[in-house]
């Protein structure tokens, strides 16, 4: 009886790693940017700001063996879970920049946060694929 289940449940052990596997494949290509909203709170007041691009001239691209291109300077970046972190350049100086990310389907999602001057700021990018 313990064969049997093991068998049985072996498939979905390779099927949740595929997953895994996947999720830089789901990132790769281009995207661009369709619409930027801002989220600032403070006390129990909420703000909300949509602002939507009418032209695609903002594109970034994520390559293969994470490189990460975007108005035609190129950097790196790496998926961990659901943030992705970018490494910017500045001559010598470098930073990471830190993103949670979300993909459905063609649409790319990218979220930071920050709490500054009593109020909690949230921005979503969000990309359409090309």
């Amino acid at each position: 009886m313990k064969k049997i289940l093991l068998i049985a449940l072996a498939p979905l052990a390779f099927l949740s790693c595929r997953k895994d596997d996947d999720a830089p494949d789901q990132i790769e290509g281009r995207w661009y940017l369709f619409s930027i909203e801002t989220i600032r709170t403070k006390d129990r007041s909420t703000q909300i700001d949509i602002d939507t691009l009418e032209e695609k001239d903002q594109i970034i691209a994520f390559l293969p063996n994470g490189i990460f291109r975007v108005e035609g300077a190129e950097t790196t970046y790496r998926l961990a879970g659901d943030s992705l972190h970018i490494v910017l350049r500045s001559g010598e100086v470098e930073d990471l920049e830190s993103f949670r990310y979300k993909i459905d389907e063609n649409d790319l999602m990218l979220s930071t946060s920050d709490f500054w001057n009593e109020t909690h700021y949230e921005d979503i990018h969000r990309y359409k694929r090309l």
